[in-house]
């Protein structure tokens, strides 16, 4: 990208161009930067050239007595929350000095599915930011807008007691310049560099996706509830499984049976010492049939399924394990004991339950292995949403899908805390 004078871009995906700004995908564009470096004049240019409603923690603090005016920045996130659900993005405009308040931010877009930015403001000449505070003090702000430099180097002391990394995209902008429609411009020529196209990956990435896209936007819409979700899928996936000609493809997976172990045995990799193993979504069983091959750990297997016809199937096809194989809902099902290992798919779930979905696995597990999935070579970002929810990734695998060039296969794991 050329560079325009004062804009320092940083952050993932800046050499990609783009054209428009896909509303499907809210943005969650949180400003940065002390007093009078010039954000809030930014902030609300950018809302009036987007169109994108933009929420100012001071507005906010205006409205609030003293003695509780530290709740502005839990009130303006609360704010931006409602409207990035209703998949409108939204500009965050406030100092963003502490790090409670940035994996606030981060939380909320995780919830909503939205994309985060940081543009931050500075001025890099101190008499020019020196004037800009003293004008202040005729405009009659409230008591607790800064209106001295001293108030500067006060929040500049305190910002630099609660450090934090942005690892987000991050555009930062030298503000001396007066010429705000300037500055503006390479703002917005930089959030249209950074705005997702249409994932060029998904037809790739399962060859039911189509089919899968819509009942997730049914949902969406409110045509169909979660049990309905659940439903639909099943009437898309049991059929096809039960009539598949192959076991690896009546457990997802076409071609052939090194294809297969190629794109699913390093799940055996999460797998570092004895213990009991439970697979969600375990189909026809043939995961748990191969899993004794792709490690050299002895483990105890156990297979739950939310089909019954595919239970019914995976117990013909194991009787060993007949009594180890449940139906059930891995969102509401109960377990009888505690696993050392469960593999789940996110994909099981809708959306806004995936989250709750690791939780809840992690109760009942010392490691929740995630995989086999499909992800873009450069995309980290299952990774992404998991760091969002608080939780560390304790190890991964990837190979290289030899068949659809530019995507993963991938397996990650998550240890508990009562590990």
């Amino acid at each position: 990208m050329q560079q325009a004078p004062g804009v320092h871009p940083t952050g993932e995906g800046c050499h990609a161009t783009m054209h428009h700004v896909p509303a499907r995908t809210p943005v969650f564009l949180l400003m940065k930067g002390p007093p009078g470096s010039g954000k809030s004049a930014i902030a609300r240019e950018l809302g009036r050239r987007l169109g994108w409603p933009v929420i100012d923690k001071d507005d906010v603090r205006d409205l609030l007595p003293d003695e509780i005016g530290g709740v502005s920045y839990a009130a303006m996130l609360a704010v931006a929350r409602h409207q990035l659900l209703l998949r409108l993005s939204v500009i965050a405009d406030s100092p963003l000095g502490y790090a409670q308040s940035y994996r606030e931010a981060l939380r909320i877009a995780a919830e909503a599915s939205a994309r985060v930015v940081v543009v931050e403001c500075f001025c890099s000449d101190e008499t020019v930011w020196r004037d800009r505070i003293d004008s202040r003090r005729s405009t009659y702000l409230a008591s607790h807008h800064t209106t001295d430099w001293q108030g500067v180097l006060d929040f500049i002391d305190r910002s630099a007691s609660d450090p934090f990394v942005l690892d987000v995209p991050h555009l930062t902008i030298d503000t001396t310049s007066t010429d705000l429609t300037a500055s503006t411009r390479s703002v917005l020529e930089w959030i249209e560099q950074l705005s997702p196209q249409p994932d060029p990956y998904a037809a790739l990435k399962d060859d039911a996706w189509r089919e899968t896209a819509e009942i997730d936007a049914r949902l969406e819409r409110g045509d169909i509830d979660e049990a309905g979700w659940h439903d639909a899928l099943a009437r898309l996936i049991v059929p096809a499984y039960l009539s598949a000609d192959t076991p690896w493809d009546g457990s997802g997976k076409s071609g052939t049976a090194e294809d297969w172990e190629y794109a699913r045995s390093h799940i055996g990799h999460a797998v570092d010492r004895a213990g009991s193993f439970l697979d969600i979504g375990c189909a026809n069983g043939y995961l748990l049939e191969c899993l004794p091959r792709w490690t050299p750990h002895a483990v105890d297997r156990y297979g739950l399924d939310i089909a019954p016809e595919l239970v019914d199937l995976a117990r013909r096809r194991l009787p060993e394990l007949h009594d180890r194989i449940w139906a059930g809902n891995a969102l509401d099902w109960e377990p009888p004991h505690r696993f050392t290992y469960i593999r789940t798919g996110l994909e099981y779930v809708p959306r806004h339950r995936r989250r709750d979905l690791v939780e809840r696995l992690l109760a009942w597990c010392e490691r929740l292995i995630i995989g086999v999935f499909n992800e873009g070579a450069d995309a980290r970002t299952t990774e992404e949403f998991l760091r969002s929810w608080g939780h560390a990734i304790a190890g991964r695998s990837e190979r290289a899908n030899r068949k659809k060039v530019g995507m993963d296969y991938r397996v990650l794991w998550i240890d508990s805390v009562e590990l």
